[in-house]
């Protein structure tokens, strides 16, 4: 047992060092784009958007944008690269025998890592820009990545087999993340959106995580408990039901690569 334990973690690590060296191969910048990639999409949307009224009455906007768009990356690359998983390991499945979750978390954990990059950015941000948080508030933020990634996980174990046979997910998936970054009110305050359809915002459970985790973050404040409650219930349940799903479902993915 303790053998096979640490073969499985063996080829965890060569599953995440192959997959950065792949990722980064004949790029000049090479894992640096892991810092670009966020740090110019919070540039061009703080330029354009900083000097607006309601932006600009934030407390702190520089690290509430900064923070919010590292959030969304991380879920976004986490939810794509776990459900890219089995396909971008198809030759390997059909040739090795091993627990194919590993393929899946190793992609997630991909994921983890350049969101653990781009915190570094964030740092230097916060340095610069001191908070008003708190331990509960600092506490209350990792217990949200911590619901993100139980979420993270959970959906990729579905759609890693989902899209074996249905490859039209990708782009499906890819269409809906860009329109939740815009409806997660990820660079602008949710009070500028009209009374009447702000609710279909407000439910939306991206928004609410980012949205407690950034007041923890900035301001030590605990909002919408509740409902970070009640996701963190489905986060678990989610990975529960999926790691059934997938292993019932990952022995026939063979037959459809």
């Amino acid at each position: 047992m303790a053998k096979r334990k640490n073969n499985d973690t063996d080829l965890l690590y060569e599953l995440i060092r192959t997959n950065f060296k792949l990722r980064y191969n004949n790029s000049f910048l090479g894992f640096v784009w892991v810092l670009l990639k966020p740090f110019f999409t919070f540039l061009v949307l703080y330029v354009v958007f900083s000097n607006f009224r309601s932006n600009s009455e934030i407390e702190n906007y520089t690290v509430y944008l900064l923070s919010g768009i590292m959030m969304f990356s991380y879920i976004n690359e986490g939810i794509i690269f776990g459900m890219n998983s089995l396909l971008d390991r198809a030759n390997i499945i059909l040739k090795v025998n091993f627990n194919r979750v590993i393929a899946v978390v190793s992609s997630v954990l991909m994921a983890g890592i350049n969101f653990f990059i781009n915190l570094l950015i964030l740092s230097v941000f916060i340095f610069f820009n001191p908070l008003d948080t708190n331990l509960s508030g600092v506490l209350f933020f990792i217990f949200i990545i911590t619901i993100i990634s139980l979420l993270i996980m959970g959906l990729s174990l579905f759609m890693s087999v989902i899209l074996i046979r249905v490859r039209d997910l990708r782009n499906i998936v890819e269409l809906l993340m860009q329109l939740l970054f815009y409806g997660s009110a990820i660079f602008y305050p949710v009070e500028v959106i009209p009374t009447k359809v702000r609710w279909m915002v407000e439910i939306n459970p991206i928004y609410i995580l980012i949205h407690s985790a950034r007041e923890a973050l900035i301001s030590g404040k605990i909002v919408a408990l509740d409902k970070v409650l009640v996701i963190a219930v489905v986060a678990v349940l989610l990975l529960v039901i999926g790691s059934v799903y997938f292993n019932k479902k990952v022995k026939r993915v063979a037959e459809f690569f």
